[in-house]
């Protein structure tokens, strides 16, 4: 052997006893585990570390063999045939190989000098750690190849973490894997299968999925996951824009938005964009026919990413059930998408509703209603006011306004971000409402804009139902309350509080009209 080739053996069995007492200790961090997982995937050291241990066993026995007067019992030579390579891919367990001569020397020293003894106690001491791995090695190098193990649990050894489980509902595993609790983390790689239920993840990033079994999903990163299959639903705040999710072949980048992704069993998957936007793009660039695609608000797309087509689907909300209540935000009034007005008001007049604060909120964006969300053609203001009950709460038709609170203009030209059937815009500074009265409302509704009353006319005439038929609410939790009155004004009073009131005809509904409305979150979840 060369003078060099003999360092770097010397180097080698140094690093092994290193990180080999490192791990006796319990001092091992991650990164040297995974040094000497790899050193021992090389031939050159899983001989050397297998000498060290059949040194470390042969050192040991021999104290082991001292009567209670110290005297050294003679043990004989320890046979054993050694085992190729060839044996161990059959899954044969290795014999100690035999003993070479300066072995035995050294075992012949050690029974004549004290101090040898001294020093071979040091390396029984380390060949305790070789012995500490050895199950690991055999289990990696001399398994059968045909036993293959199964995943036993959604959380694999701990890395990186990528992603923290905040909700499970009603939850069941597919077979080989179990949930984790509440609060609990997954490292970057962990596996999730639901055979039905719900799992909610809070991605380090910021991102917030919601995955509905039955699905498979993988912890890709802190700021991406893979959809395996099933469907997702996922909310993407302003700091955590550039979350992907991965489907197949196909990628999808959030800009900032409320977005759900289906894998069909024909492999295509579904991208519906409820708010903001997405870019859907081919995740392997050698496809023959590349492609990327931008998503808006309230559009859905079937893509095949294996030949690069797209075609355009039916917009579903349901697919967001949940999602926004479970991010911490709420929209207050939300008209569904595509609703298209029955009121033709030439007057301009004001229309909204009353509603009461339980818990403190923070509103943070205003909205208003938007006819079959293809924008405005005259400007609309949203406002929000607080309001005096005059000390009776039911009886509205004593009540005033305090103050305006805050208010948003819509114009054709910036008409705000549409949210299924309302457009929103955020506000400069978010208000919070302490517990109390208040009003929503939204003005400058005529005959370029319609917006929904549901008055028993207007139903009639506009084949509209009832007002669960195109509205839904949201309180938050019981944050908020409904109290089912409406207001609206008689002419366009922009300074002035709407003093009329207005039910529907059973005086029950809690939004007799499609108008003004608001997004809010918790001041104190």
């Amino acid at each position: 052997m060369s003078q060099n080739a003999r360092g770097e053996s010397s180097q080698l069995i140094e690093r092994l006893q290193y990180l080999m007492l490192r791990r006796q200790t319990g001092e091992m961090d991650e990164k040297e585990l995974r040094e000497l997982e790899s050193l021992l995937s090389e031939s050159v050291a899983r001989e050397l570390y297998i000498k060290m241990v059949y040194e470390a066993v042969e050192l040991a026995s021999l104290l082991a063999a001292v009567d209670e007067e110290g005297r050294r019992i003679n043990l004989g030579p320890l046979e054993g045939p050694g085992v190729g390579w060839s044996e161990r891919s059959q899954g044969t367990a290795p014999s100690l190989p035999a003993r070479s001569g300066s072995e035995k020397g050294l075992l012949h020293k050690a029974k004549r000098s004290p101090l040898m003894a001294v020093m071979l106690i040091f390396l029984i001491s380390v060949g305790g750690a070789f012995l500490a791995l050895l199950p690991v090695v055999f289990d990696q190098f001399w398994k059968p190849a045909a036993i293959i193990r199964q995943p036993t649990a959604i959380i694999e050894e701990p890395r990186e973490v990528g992603a923290y489980v905040v909700r499970i509902e009603n939850e069941a595993w597919e077979a080989g894997f179990s949930g984790g609790e509440l609060e609990q983390q997954l490292s970057v790689g962990s596996h999730v299968r639901l055979q039905e239920g719900v799992l909610q993840l809070q991605f380090v990033s910021g991102a917030m999925v919601i995955i509905e079994g039955p699905a498979a999903f993988r912890v890709d990163s802190p700021d991406s996951g893979e959809l395996i299959s099933g469907s997702l639903a996922s909310y993407v705040p302003p700091e955590a824009i550039g979350f992907t999710v991965i489907a197949g072949g196909l990628e999808v980048v959030d800009m900032g938005t409320e977005f759900s992704l289906k894998i069909n069993e024909d492999e295509t998957a579904d991208v519906q964009v409820r708010r903001g936007e997405v870019v859907a793009r081919n995740r392997n660039s050698s496809v023959a026919t590349p492609f990327s695609r931008e998503i808006f608000s309230n559009q859905a797309v079937r893509i095949d990413a294996s030949n690069a087509e797209v075609s355009v689907i039916e917009f579903d909300g349901s697919a967001f059930d949940g999602l926004l209540e479970h991010s911490g935000r709420f929209i207050a009034y939300s008209t569904r998408a595509g609703v298209i007005g029955n009121q033709h008001d030439p007057r301009n007049a004001a229309h909204g509703h009353d509603f009461v604060v339980q818990q403190a909120i923070e509103v943070t964006h205003l909205g208003v209603f938007d006819s079959g969300g293809d924008g405005f053609k005259s400007v609309l203001t949203a406002e929000l006011w607080s309001r005096d009950d005059n000390g009776t709460p039911e009886n509205p038709d004593d009540d005033r306004g305090i103050a305006k609170l805050a208010e948003l203009t819509f114009t054709p030209e910036h008409p705000g971000e549409l949210v299924a059937g309302d457009r929103f815009k955020a506000l400069e500074e978010s208000v919070e409402l302490p517990l109390g009265a208040y009003t929503i409302i939204a003005r400058g509704y005529g005959r370029g804009d319609q917006n929904i009353n549901m008055s028993t006319a207007h139903l009639n005439a506009n084949r509209v139902t009832s007002s669960e038929a195109y509205m839904d609410t949201d309180d938050g939790n019981g944050a908020i309350s409904f109290v089912g009155t409406g207001r609206w004004s008689q002419m366009a009073q922009p300074e002035t509080f709407p003093t009329n009131v207005h039910a529907s005809d059973d005086g029950t509904t809690a939004h007799p009209f499609a108008a003004g409305t608001f997004e809010f979150s918790l001041v104190n979840p």
